[in-house]
């Protein structure tokens, strides 16, 4: 297990795939590897290098969860049809993360711009 680092993020930055999962509000949340920490309450949307006019409100910060500890109810509110897919999605943008790698989840809400 690698220690987990924290990192404090000024926007929310999204593959372009994720859009309109975001903006049909299929996607409410989001695992990211380590600690995650917003450095406000609402954040700029960014996907790809296309800042939105939307921003996105955190509701809820869950740092709670190792990779291995993740749910089916995770991969739906993140915006996938099941575990397996969440897991092999985050592979791919985190290829080294192992099972007991710490993972923070957050929950947000998609603002009208």
């Amino acid at each position: 297990m690698r220690k987990a680092e924290t990192e404090i993020i000024d926007h929310l930055h999204f593959h372009e795939k994720y859009l309109e999962l975001v903006r049909q509000r299929q996607k409410t949340s989001t695992v990211r590897l380590g600690y995650v920490l917003p450095n406000a309450i609402q954040l700029p949307l960014v996907f790809g290098d296309m800042l939105l006019p939307e921003k996105a409100q955190i509701e809820k910060l869950d740092f709670t969860k190792s990779f291995a500890d993740l749910t089916e109810a995770d991969a739906l509110t993140d915006g996938f049809e099941s575990l397996e897919n969440l897991r092999a999605d985050l592979k791919v943008f985190y290829p080294d993360i192992t099972a007991e790698d710490r993972c923070t989840i957050i929950y947000f809400k998609l603002l009208p711009s």
